[in-house]
């Protein structure tokens, strides 16, 4: 059957503030990221601790979350001021019974490290220096993506990135590390429901699309060279009939210390 879906472009402006993210990663214990295949939660992956971090508000029952992995990459030492929006791209549309009510196992573990490594890969071709991964930038995205979900929205505020509480992207860092010296902060999203049995049981089929929006994206987020840090989230939810069709969010942070 052919599938007819909304797409919608959204563009937000990151907020700037004079302090931010980075100084936190030194108070108390930070949570330990994955090692290579991001993270899914526990018991049934529904919101609570994951892998080191409390999202709020909880994810849907029957949700996968995973994150990026650490690496040893240096933050760089960079003069450029990343003056640049926040972009969300993607397409949903309403309820399909006969799409796939859900993704495969681990679906989200496998899907962060292709994201990671296409992230770094756009970096690379344009000649600009990697990101140092930063922990709380994941967190930071799983708690949007889940306020995204909460409040009944498809995607991340249009034109703000703004969360339920009205909160910027940097407000957004701040609120888990206030003590942070980030300084500005974009946020990157993609979010779209399942067309077809392949996006729901291939991650790399269900990132190309995102991948062809982050590359394409107007900005240049991902390749500006401002930045000094990167984290993410991928999420994915189950269908739930008569509402939604089974959704997949990738949701990218990125910062300048």
């Amino acid at each position: 059957m052919n599938v007819v879906r909304n797409i919608v472009l959204l563009v937000a402006t990151a907020g700037v503030v004079s302090a931010g993210l980075f100084a936190a990663v030194v108070i108390q214990t930070p949570p330990t990221p994955p090692v290579s295949s991001g993270g899914t939660g526990t018991g049934n992956n529904n919101g609570g601790t994951n892998n080191g971090f409390t999202i709020s508000p909880a994810l849907p029952a029957g949700a996968q979350v995973a994150y990026g992995s650490a690496n040893s990459v240096t933050p760089p030492n960079t003069t450029t001021t990343p003056t640049t929006p926040s972009d969300s791209t993607g397409g949903v549309q309403g309820y399909v019974s006969s799409l796939p009510a859900n993704f495969s196992a681990n679906y989200a573990a496998a899907s962060a490290p292709l994201l990671q490594a296409y992230l770094d890969g756009l970096r690379a071709a344009a000649n600009v220096g990697p990101l140092a991964y930063d922990p709380i930038l994941g967190e930071a995205a799983a708690n949007l993506i889940a306020d995204t979900i909460a409040s009944g929205q498809a995607f991340p505020a249009q034109g703000t990135a703004v969360n339920s509480k009205n909160k910027t992207p940097i407000q957004q860092v701040k609120a888990i590390a206030p003590t942070s010296t980030v300084k500005y902060v974009s946020v990157l999203s993609f979010v779209s429901d399942v067309l077809n049995s392949a996006e729901a049981t291939d991650p790399q089929t269900g990132l190309n699309p995102a991948e062809t929006n982050f590359q394409l994206d107007s900005s240049m987020i991902p390749i500006n060279p401002g930045w000094t840090h990167y984290g993410f989230a991928v999420v994915t939810v189950p269908a739930v009939a008569g509402k939604n069709n089974a959704t997949r969010y990738y949701v990218v942070f990125f910062a300048k210390e």
